[in-house]
């Protein structure tokens, strides 16, 4: 398995632990979200002209975009193996190392964005306080969930 499927994967597992309706389609729209906002960084720094576009052009564009991401990303993955299995072939100490990598991915997309549309570094540092925040909740929550897990069952 590659680091990025060890990264999705990853995701996979701690946005399972949250989200119990679509944990695989959350995930992959969660990783398709910031591979969007790569698209459109670099397409602004390339000076493509987006003012240009009317509404359903953009609109149509950028969906389908992300609905081409959606489907590599579910038709890659998932058509060989499911996240389940993958998570078999992952130890679970190397889960929090590969979800500390896609954060740390999630903060360069986010410094990427803002620097392709001038925003205030201010703004970025609230946004990455924010991503952070949700990282070390996210962590807390899940490592208590494991652990009454394991404890459950060494009492059977």
């Amino acid at each position: 398995m590659n680091l990025y499927e060890k990264i999705l994967t990853s995701k996979y597992y701690y946005i399972s632990k949250t989200n119990w309706l679509r944990p695989i389609w959350a995930t992959i729209l969660y990783i398709c979200l910031f591979h969007i906002f790569n698209i459109l960084s670099t397409a602004i720094i390339l000076r493509f002209n987006i003012k240009s576009l009317s509404k359903i052009e953009f609109v149509s564009l950028w969906a389908g975009i992300g609905g081409l991401l959606i489907w590599l990303h579910y038709y890659v993955f998932l058509t060989k193996k499911s996240f389940a299995d993958r998570l078999k072939q992952i130890k679970i100490n190397s889960l929090k190392k590969n979800y500390f990598f896609h954060l740390i991915y999630e903060l360069i997309s986010i410094a990427y964005l803002c620097y392709a549309l001038n925003i205030d570094w201010g703004y970025y540092f609230y946004l990455s306080l924010g991503l952070v925040g949700f990282y070390l909740i996210n962590n807390v929550i899940i490592s208590e969930m494991d652990e009454k897990t394991n404890a459950n069952k060494g009492k059977n």
